[in-house]
């Protein structure tokens, strides 16, 4: 999306009544910025593959790219995965894994013990920056404690 000959491909599949705004400075901005961020991410996917000897096919994830119960892009994996089951292998499909890293996130992003709601709900919305989700969370640990 960051070259003419990809703006084009991409022109024929957007809806024919706003092809027009393909050409628009915030648009335009938008998909230099999207596209850096995909190279990110597809660069990240690739050195997990070779970390993990796998090919980048055999990672399944959401049309976005997010892998496993967590739901981490490849980077966030690089930043926070943790191999929770010391088996060798991050599989975020496995719920230790998938529990450690998520746990290994929120750490580094200001979870402490004895945080206050209004503290606990500004560090889950670092992770989903949905008010209703970050509640929901909170609510949810609420009730098995």
């Amino acid at each position: 999306l960051d070259t003419p000959a990809a703006q084009k491909r991409l022109a024929k599949r957007w809806p024919q009544k706003r092809r027009a705004q393909i050409d628009t400075p915030k648009t335009q901005a938008r998909l230099q910025w999207r596209a850096k961020w995909a190279k990110k991410e597809l660069a990240a996917l690739l050195r997990l593959a070779q970390r993990q000897k796998a090919s980048p096919w055999d990672f399944k994830g959401s049309p976005a790219g997010a892998l496993g119960m967590a739901q981490f892009m490849p980077t966030s994996i690089e930043h926070y995965g943790v191999d929770g089951d010391n088996d060798g292998r991050l599989d975020l499909f496995q719920p230790v894994d998938a529990m450690h890293s998520v746990a290994n996130y929120l750490k580094k992003n200001g979870w402490r013990p004895n945080l206050s709601p209004n503290q606990q709900t500004k560090v889950i919305l670092t992770y989903n920056r949905s008010t209703p989700y970050a509640r929901t969370v909170l609510e949810l640990s609420r009730r098995l404690s």
